[in-house]
């Protein structure tokens, strides 16, 4: 399956199509990107996803890179 991916912020890590199996979840993802799981809110069509949602083909899919610290 195919899946849009982009970043925010814009540039923090590769975008464009990505090529999965088609029973993929969030964590699948997450490790063809070469990511972990820590540090990073994913986003499906504008919503929140936990790491074990499946994913489906055309999904568009935004990593958002959080901030923390004081």
């Amino acid at each position: 399956m195919r899946l849009d991916v982009s970043w925010f912020p814009r540039g923090s890590g590769q975008e464009g199509m990505v090529e999965l199996p088609p029973w993929s979840r969030v964590t699948d993802l997450l490790d063809e990107l070469k990511e972990t799981p820590d540090g990073v809110l994913v986003v499906r069509d504008g919503v929140p996803v936990p790491l074990d949602t499946p994913l489906s083909e055309g999904d568009a899919v935004r990593i958002v890179r959080t901030v923390s610290g004081g």
